[in-house]
């Protein structure tokens, strides 16, 4: 049986010729051209409208510049002046202790070393007593027999004016001065009186040298030095030890000289305030001690031809538990009061420009150029005694080009504290 197969390439391939091609109707193409008008235009309006009704904003007028500062209101008040310094440590006395007899150390006190501490009267060496002891009993039997013999002339005394009594009774001459006194043994009984005073004087002496075999301390000291050993033999030009009075240390402070008249020295008007003394390096919080001015030296130092005052400081072996004891011959710094100044205006050194101008916030928020009178500068704070009013606020912090009337801008929250600050 025979299969028809269709001809498959005739489908497939091209368009034969007399293929019919499809004529759009005018309608159609008026259609298409209308479409793509309407397309157009509504593209066209809608461009429009969104180009149109975008809100424009406003323009602003452009701000005045301002400059950003910080400022400290300043109030006029009395401040008391304090001046600090460098100071030595000296001790108010140094004493070298020498025996005051010869003889041979015996006992030297286990505390004798540099560094402790003596009350006065405590015992530091002492000598062999031995041969004071003999020549304490040697001149005591001298003494007992002078006594004796003064006793025994005294008795021949009397005697001796009874038989002089009797002669004069029975004389017919009357003898002068100078025979009455050989027959009363004048001349005797001062011999006598004369050997026993100087027999107890002798006495008193070994007395006195025996008790000088006990050394002790004059005053209430430290021990700076010893030299003196048990067994030692020593002369009245040995040094046995080196002690330095500990009721009061003394402090060397040097000074300007154009510092002098601010100082309150004694006898001031003004009440009178602690000087204070700190080691250098105690640490924050410390207490200081205490003390007072004694007074002006009347010599320079020999270096820098400083004034130099003298600072007494008691009980300086006395320390409380969170002081630092001050040591003989240290360093320390000393803050010394100084005469009160008066409507004073204290701004900090960083206000004070190198002109002695500084910069002021006027009312108005701008900036004002004031000429100042410094009455005093010290570490980082100056003391204004003209030029300025009370309230007025001060500009602290730096301004690059200050241009008088130049607005300004307040800091607030530093203008509050610098507030704080300026007003002790």
């Amino acid at each position: 049986m025979n299969t028809h197969t269709p001809d498959t390439s005739s489908q497939n391939g091209p368009l034969r010729p007399d293929t019919v091609t499809p004529v759009r109707t005018r309608q159609q193409r008026l259609f298409a051209l209308g479409l793509v008008i309407l397309i157009l235009t509504g593209g066209f309006f809608l461009a429009r409208f969104i180009l149109f009704s975008k809100s424009r904003p406003e323009r602003e007028k452009p701000r005045k510049m301002q400059t950003l500062v910080q400022v400290m209101k300043v109030h006029r008040q009395t401040v008391p002046v304090n001046l600090q310094a460098l100071g030595t440590v000296l001790s108010s006395r140094t004493l070298e202790i020498k025996p005051s007899v010869p003889g041979t150390l015996s006992m030297v006190s286990d505390r004798l070393i540099p560094g402790e501490t003596f009350e006065k009267g405590e015992l530091l060496v002492k000598l062999d007593p031995r041969d004071y002891d003999l020549a304490l009993e040697q001149n005591k039997n001298e003494l007992e027999k002078a006594t004796m013999a003064l006793r025994i002339e005294e008795g021949n005394q009397a005697v001796a004016r009874r038989e002089y009594d009797l002669i004069k009774k029975y004389a017919r001459d009357t003898a002068d001065k100078v025979s009455q006194d050989l027959a009363l043994r004048g001349p005797q009984l001062a011999q006598a009186k004369a050997t026993e005073a100087a027999a107890r004087s002798s006495y008193k002496l070994a007395l006195l040298n025996l008790e000088r075999t006990r050394v002790v301390a004059p005053f209430n000291c430290v021990v700076l030095d010893n030299n003196a050993t048990i067994g030692a033999q020593v002369s009245t030009q040995t040094t046995l030890a080196t002690l330095a009075g500990t009721d009061r240390f003394w402090i060397r402070v040097s000074i300007p000289r154009e510092e002098v008249q601010r100082i309150t020295l004694p006898g001031n008007t003004e009440q009178d305030r602690d000087v204070l003394v700190a080691n250098l390096h105690d640490t924050p919080g410390t207490p200081p001690w205490k003390g007072r001015i004694l007074k002006l030296l009347r010599d320079v130092d020999p270096q820098g031809l400083m004034a130099r005052l003298l600072i007494e400081v008691p009980h300086p072996t006395n320390p409380t538990a969170e002081q630092t004891p001050l040591l003989l011959g240290s360093i320390v710094q000393v803050t010394l009061p100084g005469k009160s100044l008066a409507d004073t205006f204290v701004l900090p050194r960083s206000a004070l420009r190198s002109d002695s101008t500084v910069l002021v916030a006027t009312t108005g928020q701008t900036l004002d150029i004031r000429s100042v009178q410094v009455a005093w500068q010290h570490n980082d704070e100056v003391y204004i005694s003209k030029g300025l009013r009370e309230g007025e606020q001060i500009i602290t912090s730096p301004v690059a080009v200050p241009v008088p009337g130049m607005a300004l801008r307040i800091n607030t929250v530093q203008q509050s504290s610098s507030t704080e600050q300026g007003v002790r």
